[in-house]
């Protein structure tokens, strides 16, 4: 008897426990709803959890006032059904355009550039030179012109009273180069087949006055011939313009140490030859050195010499000379090339646009086409 009496006394306390803590204003429709919103939340927590993304802030205090419970828990039910359709984006793209500033004002520099001193090239750009009618006479007559400037009217700017020769380093002649009044020898540099076509084509009687021969054999990279071969081809291509009328003047060697040698081997091969003229190139910075050359060469061959190449410049390396150094050499040279009576011709390098490897300081054409000083001085024997 006192056993059911604790008992139902028990149960009594439950009932009003439970009664206690019961919502006052749930509506039937509401219990379900928040069930599935529980479970729909879940769902989603199951699937974030393989995202590896924290659960710790799933879990809320309970308050203590069933009404506050109440709201929280229709909130939260809420927050959890949006959890369950929640779904990560893909993976992040930028947005496809992408911002760029703009400047508010365009840079302009504060000062405009200006070089401190203006460079001019020993060009005379005012001076222009006379025609051969009008040109100053006098003087040796013994001035060249080594020219590669094909058909360039510049060519008849360098054309003087002092000036009578012009080559191109080939048998073609330049189309107004009996206009201006030049003297024209033709060549044949090496033995290429189309030098050779060129030099039979063009070179007929009347075409030039004279035949110039190889140009520096003795050199690997130039006409690079043997002087017994040479001798042959001389034979057969050059040997026979002497019947033409033209003027024999042998092949022109360097002023390296093979460039005598070399002469001297062809010119024993070559016993039917005939030559009008030796020729003879000069690359230094010695005036001293280049006249005892000369004289060197003269006496070795005993025939009037032809200076076809020459010019300040230092091949053995080292420093090349300055302006005034240049200026030194040729104001030495070109008056004793011009006063010694074996020297029969002098070309000065280089009347071009582009010297090749030697010091442009020696240029006698400027790049308006017109003669520098120093192609200025040169042109007209104007030394003094």
């Amino acid at each position: 008897m006192g056993a059911k009496l604790i008992n139902l006394m028990a149960m009594a306390s439950l009932a009003v426990i439970a009664c206690t803590y019961a919502p006052a204003s749930v509506s039937a429709l509401s219990v379900p709803n928040h069930h599935q919103g529980r479970h729909a939340a879940h769902e989603a927590i199951a699937k974030r959890t393989t995202k590896k993304r924290s659960l710790s802030k799933r879990c809320k205090t309970r308050p203590s006032s069933s009404s506050v419970w109440s709201s929280s828990s229709s909130t939260d039910a809420a927050s959890e059904t949006s959890s369950a359709t929640w779904e990560p984006s893909s993976t992040y793209v930028p947005p496809t355009t992408s911002w760029t500033p703009e400047p508010t004002t365009s840079w302009t520099p504060t000062t405009t550039w200006t070089p401190t001193s203006t460079w001019t090239p020993t060009t005379s750009s005012t001076y222009s030179a006379p025609s051969p009618s009008s040109a100053p006479s006098g003087g040796s007559g013994k001035i060249g012109i080594a020219w590669d400037g094909g058909n360039d009217a510049s060519l008849g700017n360098f054309k003087t009273g002092q000036v009578s020769y012009l080559y191109t380093w080939s048998p073609w002649k330049p189309t107004d180069a009996d206009q201006y009044g030049y003297e024209f020898w033709a060549m044949l540099p090496n033995t290429d087949s189309d030098s050779i076509s060129a030099f039979e084509q063009n070179v007929v009687a009347g075409y030039a006055t004279t035949v110039m021969g190889f140009n520096e054999p003795d050199i690997s990279t130039q006409s690079n011939l043997d002087p017994n071969d040479a001798a042959g081809l001389w034979m057969q291509y050059i040997q026979p313009k002497k019947d033409l009328g033209y003027k024999l003047i042998s092949p022109a060697v360097s002023s390296g140490s093979g460039g005598i040698p070399w002469l001297q081997q062809f010119m024993a091969a070559c016993t039917e030859c005939t030559f009008d003229g030796c020729a003879m190139h000069y690359y230094g910075t010695d005036a001293g050195d280049f006249i005892s050359y000369v004289q060197n060469f003269h006496s070795t061959f005993n025939c009037p010499v032809h200076v076809t190449e020459f010019a300040d410049q230092n091949f053995g390396g080292g420093a090349q000379a300055s302006m005034d150094e240049i200026w030194a050499f040729y104001a030495q040279v070109n008056p004793w090339l011009d006063s010694t009576d074996y020297v029969a011709s002098y070309f000065q390098f280089g009347v071009l646009s582009d010297l090749d490897g030697v010091n442009t300081l020696n240029a006698l054409m400027g790049s308006d086409g017109q003669p520098t000083s120093l192609g200025y001085t040169y042109i007209n024997n104007n030394w003094s």
